[in-house]
């Protein structure tokens, strides 16, 4: 499956098996994949709404991929590249739960 994202130059259809995170960013969404980074004029909700369920709602401005997650604190989770991202509080437990699930 793959996602297209509308950026200011083109359309890019990304499949979702490259994509590490996205982070959105006032009206932009910035998504980060393993062949680059996207940005696009969207809410970071219609994006999620396209993902799968291998993806997580991590924190308001944050939807992560299970499959790139290397650590996970209380407070952050580490993605493969080295990225750090914020946990919302009492999210814990289900980031967790569905990273047991995916595996």
């Amino acid at each position: 499956r793959c996602v297209l994202l509308a950026t200011g130059e083109a359309d890019i259809k990304v499949p979702l098996a490259d994509i590490l995170y996205a982070e959105a960013e006032n009206v932009y969404v910035n998504v980060h994949a393993i062949k680059g980074n996207y940005s696009v004029r969207m809410s970071l909700g219609r994006l999620a709404e396209q993902l799968d369920e291998t993806f997580f709602k991590a924190h308001r401005s944050y939807v992560v991929s299970l499959k790139f997650i290397s650590k996970i604190t209380r407070k952050e989770i580490t993605m493969t590249n080295g990225d750090v991202i914020p946990l919302s509080r009492g999210i814990y437990n289900e980031i967790h739960a569905a990273l047991i699930k995916y595996l």
